[in-house]
């Protein structure tokens, strides 16, 4: 008889702890609009090699995004819509399973494409902000959240005068120099599931809110992310 116990609780302890947590991560990228901090800090150059930022395909059914109807942090965007001092960048929610550090797969963000017809189009084309990326959710004894992002705010624009040299005898055309700053954004933070948590930068903000769910291993509605 004991051993017959044994051998149940052997059997739906490892039921138990093969199922593996599934979570609804929601995240709202947003600039300051004044871009005052530009100005009054001293930002280091940039050496950072920024390929690590460049979209790469994710194993198969690793993602799958949510309906934006079914965002739940939709009023905190609107609130940022409405202030006249913020600017929402990115607003995207997703489904993943919790992987620790060493499985974790980054999620890969640009907006670029949507000031394009193509997502080829240069970004010197582009006469607003840029943010891309990624942002990786990790499982270990807390949930832990890694964005690793490019924030490229436009410069102000300089006038015609400026790009050109003019002389009696010819004109000659300089080529132009990028339209953007460039700034790398890493940061990583501790969550608690279910609580809406705000990453502060002089620069941008980032409202995130990771919520579990019962994760059905019959879903197959995933999406290769590239």
């Amino acid at each position: 008889m004991k051993f017959l116990t044994a051998m149940l609780f052997i059997i739906f302890s490892g039921n138990l702890f093969a199922e593996v947590a599934g979570y609804e991560v929601e995240i709202i990228i947003f600039e300051d609009k004044t871009r005052h901090y530009i100005k009054d800090e001293n930002w280091p150059s940039l050496t950072e090699d920024g390929t690590i930022y460049d979209n790469q395909p994710a194993p198969k059914n690793t993602f799958t995004l949510i309906n934006n109807k079914d965002f739940r942090l939709n009023e905190h965007k609107q609130r940022l819509a409405n202030s006249p001092d913020y600017k929402v960048l990115y607003h995207i929610a997703w489904k993943q399973r919790g992987l620790d550090e060493n499985d974790a797969v980054p999620f890969y963000i640009n907006n670029e494409s949507k000031y394009n017809d193509s997502i080829n189009s240069p970004a010197e084309e582009i006469k607003d902000s840029i943010i891309k990326g990624n942002i990786t959710l990790v499982l270990s004894r807390f949930l832990h959240l890694k964005t690793n992002l490019i924030y490229m705010p436009p410069k102000a624009t300089e006038s015609a005068s400026q790009n050109k040299i003019e002389n009696s005898e010819t004109e000659t055309t300089i080529e132009p120099q990028s339209t953007h700053h460039t700034f790398y954004i890493n940061s990583e933070r501790r969550m608690r599931s279910k609580e809406t948590h705000y990453i502060d930068h002089p620069l941008i903000g980032i409202v995130s809110l990771v919520t579990p769910y019962h994760l059905d291993d019959t879903n197959t509605e995933s999406l290769n992310l590239r």
